[in-house]
């Protein structure tokens, strides 16, 4: 978010989620489902690497 210059309220709007929901992932509180990152990646506008899955490290 910071990279882009985004703030919570912006990244909610893009994504269609709430701000205590992205906040709660961020803050480690709940793991999004594969389908709410691809709306975050989506919203700024991160494209994930081919056979990589979340939460996998490199």
């Amino acid at each position: 978010m910071i990279l882009k210059n985004l703030t919570l309220e912006e990244l909610s709007a893009s994504a269609g989620l709430s701000k205590t929901y992205i906040s709660a992932i961020i803050n480690g509180r709940i793991v999004a489902p594969d389908e709410t990152v691809q709306k975050i990646n989506a919203a700024l506008e991160i494209q994930q690497e081919p056979g990589c899955q979340i939460g996998q490290v490199q």
